[in-house]
């Protein structure tokens, strides 16, 4: 906390020194209200033209321009896409800055300038929504589908290649549930930039932000939306959401209830090797299903006192009241050096109860002259508890009964601190991150088989960043520090635990440079960033699976260290990245004996080093209504699998493939076909086999948008099958089977006055959410 404060304190001397400099400042838009970045400004004499200074328009199509003190100034304002435009300004701030779009009438056919649809910017790429087909693709979610290096799982959950699971924003505002990005209209949507090397600003866990850019809000009074969805795959299950805003002029309030029920289905086939003291094989089948329903509520509320100035909050409430799984038809053959032992009937039953979660948000995002502020706090309060009763009946071998009991309460305080000030030809950040949590977590089973446990972990983490974008006519750059200090105290059984307790003091820089011109982009970027183990691989626990094999946690787990470089180009609508990762003490999911006893364990170790090599290229053209999108991605690790004990190489090269296909009809009749082919994977001791994914969806718009219908068909030909490998220290696991993937989904929207909501708060403490 002192290193913050003295940074502030140096940060507000630069500030007094810079603003002895003047500047004009200036927003430029189109005629609908966008914010149009690389338009040339420059400033003139008023008498005789003479050149003074110049810039360009950043993304948020602003402009700051430093000047001589004490005359009037002429700004003269150009882009190939639109009429050039004049204005005289006698202060400091020119406003905001209407540009025409410009046309050329060549025998009745207008003809307009055509922008690339992939831009690089600082940390990454920029995809144009607005000026395509992807306008009318739905909704966020839908849109996010259609990006290069995006993957949206048929859960909603969105992951980045070779990235990760990104942080969301839309705007200023941090995603956090998927209804938010249901609820948005692609029509809505500017343009997306998917950030693969995040700066200082993002937690030092951050290795990728999605940002969507929202056309500006319009409409007062009263809105409405509703989506109800069915969806079947063997089960039915489904969800009803409806949301209700109102707006009148600075003012907004909103409330948003989901219910939902869904079902988690498997008919897996296992096999466990275990060469111990003797050669033990478990072949076990065993089909499982759960079903849960529960509620999701949002309420909040915000007022935008002007153009700079906002205040808001909001409150969130989930709760499962239904969490009931089984087993059907469940068998075990075993057998010990080569000869079979023994036959067992296993079945199981649980039931779960989650909730009543409680998350709160609040935020002020404001000015203070040229310096910008923005605060974020957030609690958040869950809990969990689960029962479950596993039966084992054999006439071989002893029948026994394993009665367990989890239960998981966490609780989060953090706030975030932003500040901006423009300096020289860019804009300088500062500010600090304070996260305090707690996680307790028991474990106990009745029948003493494996081991009870009660742990707590109490972490304090207090982090101080700074970084500085520059803007330099083609160029931009972006260079950062971030400094976190944890501290971490374990507890079992209510006693401090000195092994697993750590001490955290370290250092992130980031550095990245951009080059744009035209529709030629370049990229390139440095990051340091750490991956800290979530609280549930923390844990003390050792689940039981059955009598040979067990799972759990791991308290001495110590984070990951992560070093990336990458390099990205692109051009109109080809677009190509290559990259490199080294991670110290890298945390992968493995295999060994339990205590030395012929029983498998499956849990995160840390291993010494481990290196990843990346490389994608994504097509884009254009074919009037027909759009298509082709990717192929390339992965490689290095890890020295078998010096840890594997028996297997696993350092073959992976191969991922995907065509999407889009073709916009007239009357808001919309076509998507989606292919995608994993040639195979090796990460860590894991191998995935072959998989492939074919999905259709077919979407019409009726009553001027007002009605949607959306229907989805997933893994079309029934070819997503799970077939994964693991080759750890003397003990291999095999898993075949299907995962019900293959499902038809309906979904009816009605809207009504829609319009875009104005909540900008973005949350605290973001990652600590995500481990617990």
């Amino acid at each position: 906390m002192k290193i913050f404060l003295l940074a502030t304190c140096l940060f507000l001397g630069v500030l007094s020194s810079a603003s002895a400099t003047p500047t004009i400042v200036g927003k430029v838009v189109n005629a609908q209200q966008q914010p149009l970045s690389l338009v040339n400004v420059v400033v003139l004499n008023p008498t005789d033209s003479a050149f003074i200074q110049g810039a360009v328009t950043d993304e948020n199509g602003q402009f700051r321009i430093e000047v001589p003190r004490g005359q009037a100034y002429l700004l003269r304002l150009t882009s190939v896409e639109y009429e050039p435009l004049f204005k005289s300004v006698t202060s400091d701030d020119a406003g905001t800055l209407t540009l025409k779009a410009r046309h050329y009438a060549l025998k009745e056919v207008v003809v307009k300038a055509d922008r690339p649809q992939y831009k690089v910017v600082t940390g990454g790429l920029s995809v144009d929504i607005s000026n395509t087909i992807l306008a009318h693709s739905g909704t966020a979610t839908d849109v996010l589908r259609q990006l290069p290096r995006v993957n949206v799982e048929n859960d909603g959950s969105v992951n980045v290649f070779s990235k990760g699971t990104p942080e969301i924003y839309i705007n200023n505002k941090k995603v956090q549930d998927k209804s938010e990005l249901e609820q948005l209209k692609s029509t809505d949507i500017k343009a997306i930039e998917v950030i693969t090397s995040p700066g200082a600003r993002y937690n030092a866990t951050v290795k990728s932000v999605i940002r969507i850019k929202t056309m500006r809000a319009q409409g007062d009074g009263l809105s409405f939306r509703a989506d109800n969805n069915v969806k079947y795959n063997t089960y039915w299950t489904g969800f009803q959401e409806d949301y209700l805003k109102y707006r009148h002029g600075g003012w907004e309030a909103f409330m948003d209830a989901y219910v939902f029920t869904f079902v988690s289905a498997q008919d897996p086939h296992l096999r466990e090797e275990i060469q111990g003291s003797d050669n033990i094989v478990v072949d076990q089948h065993i089909r499982n299903m759960s079903r849960t329903w529960g509620l999701h509520a949002k309420w909040g509320t915000n007022y935008d006192f002007n153009s700079d100035n906002s205040l808001g909050f909001s409150y969130a409430l989930t709760r499962y009241f239904y969490d009931k799984g089984y087993s059907i038809e469940g068998s075990q053959d075993i057998m010990k050096n080569g000869n079979p032992i023994g036959h067992i009937d296993h079945d199981y039953t649980s039931n779960e109860l989650v909730g009543p979660n409680h998350e709160a948000n609040a935020y002020y995002i404001g000015k203070l002259g040229k310096l910008g502020i923005d605060l974020n706090m957030t609690y958040l309060w869950n809990k969990n508890n689960e029962n479950k009763l596993s039966k084992e009946t054999s006439l071989q071998l002893h029948s026994q009964n394993v009665t367990t009991h989890h239960a998981q309460n966490n609780r989060l305080t953090a706030g975030k601190l932003l500040l901006s000030y423009p300096l020289w030809k860019g804009t300088i950040n500062m500010g600090t991150e304070l996260t305090s949590t707690y996680s307790k977590g028991e474990y106990r089973n009745d029948e003493g088989i494996v081991k009870s446990t009660s742990t707590e972990i109490k972490e304090r983490n207090a982090a101080g960043f700074a970084e500085y974008q520059l803007t330099f006519g083609s160029l931009s750059a972006n260079a950062g520090l971030r400094y976190e200090h944890v501290v971490s105290d374990y507890y079992e059984q209510g006693a401090w635990q000195k092994g697993p307790s750590r001490r955290y003091s370290d250092w992130f820089p980031s550095l990245s440079l951009a080059w744009h011109k035209g529709k030629w982009g370049l990229q390139g970027s440095y990051v340091y960033k750490t991956k800290r183990p979530s609280y549930g691989m923390l844990s003390n626990e050792v689940q039981y699976d059955n009598r040979y094999f067990y799972e759990g946690g791991n308290p001495y787990l110590r984070p990951e260290m992560v070093k990336s470089l990458s390099l990205m180009a692109s051009y109109a609508w080809l677009s190509a990245e290559v990259g490199h990762e080294y991670t110290k003490d890298v945390m992968l999911w493995t295999a060994t004996l339990y205590n030395g006893q012929d029983i498998g364990f499956s849990r995160n170790l840390n291993f010494d080093s481990f290196q990843y090599l990346y490389a994608s290229v994504v097509a884009s053209p254009k074919f009037g209504c027909y759009q298509p999108t082709y990717e192929l991605n390339f992965s490689r690790q290095h890890l020295d699998a078998k010096g840890y004990g594997s028996g297997k190489n696993m350092n073959k090269p992976n191969f991922f493939f995907s065509l999407r296909n889009r073709f916009s009809f007239p009357h808001d009749f919309t076509v998507y076909v989606n292919f995608r082919h994993s040639f195979g994977e090796d990460y860590g001791f894991n191998h995935m086999s072959p998989t492939s994914n074919l999905g259709l969806q077919l979407m019409k718009q009726f009553c001027n948008k007002a009605w949607t219908v959306n229907l989805f068909v997933n893994d079309l030909l029934k070819t997503n099958e799970v077939k994964s490998y693991t080759y750890a220290d003397r003990v291999n696991l095999s898993k075949y089977g299907y995962e019900y993937s293959r499902r038809v989904s309906l979904t009816v929207t009605y809207n009504f006055n829609t319009s875009q909501s104005k909540y900008k708060g973005t949350g605290a403490g973001n990652a600590e959410r995500g481990r617990l």
